[in-house]
């Protein structure tokens, strides 16, 4: 009779122990994760910009239409909140591992077509070189883009030769 009291006993105590230990386990793992966030260094080509990132599971593409239906655009934009980066240049900044999209501030654009997709990984630091284009009308003195210089005049031959 003791030896089976005996060995349950030991069975119970077995289960309780690896049930602790998986407990255990799973939240060293979560801590991990979480505790191990990737690093995320972006330089741009204008300074002085706030950026922002979205998950990528929350950017949305909405498509409006205007004059009748011709005419088509699209709007990308964050379903829930934007996770702020700070202004241009971007000094590293620590982020928590997934899929991210840049979005690219109003009034300029990206040199590509479609969106700025980053996937962060755990423990490690990606460098994202930025450059943007002001495509506003009213160009002001934040336009940071090479301009042309006025051509020179040419000599031209006296008149009555």
């Amino acid at each position: 009779m003791d030896s089976a009291k005996l060995g349950r006993a030991l069975a119970l105590s077995c289960v309780v122990v690896l049930w602790a230990f998986q407990g255990v386990a799973a939240e060293t793992m979560g801590k991990e994760v979480q505790g191990n966030p990737g690093t995320i260094e972006i330089e741009c080509n204008i300074s002085g910009l706030e950026l922002h990132f979205c998950p990528q599971e929350r950017y949305q593409k909405k498509e409006t239409k205007v004059f009748f239906g011709l005419i088509k655009s699209e709007k990308r934009l964050c379903s829930e909140g934007e996770i702020s980066l700070g202004e241009t240049p971007v000094k590293p900044v620590p982020m928590p591992p997934g899929k991210y999209v840049l979005l690219v501030p109003q009034g300029y654009r990206w040199e590509h077509d479609g969106p700025i997709e980053i996937d962060i990984e755990a423990g490690k630091r990606k460098y994202f070189l930025l450059k943007l284009f002001n495509n506003r009308a009213d160009r002001t003195d934040e336009d940071h883009g090479g301009g042309g210089g006025g051509g020179g005049g040419g000599a031209g031959g006296s008149p009555g030769r």
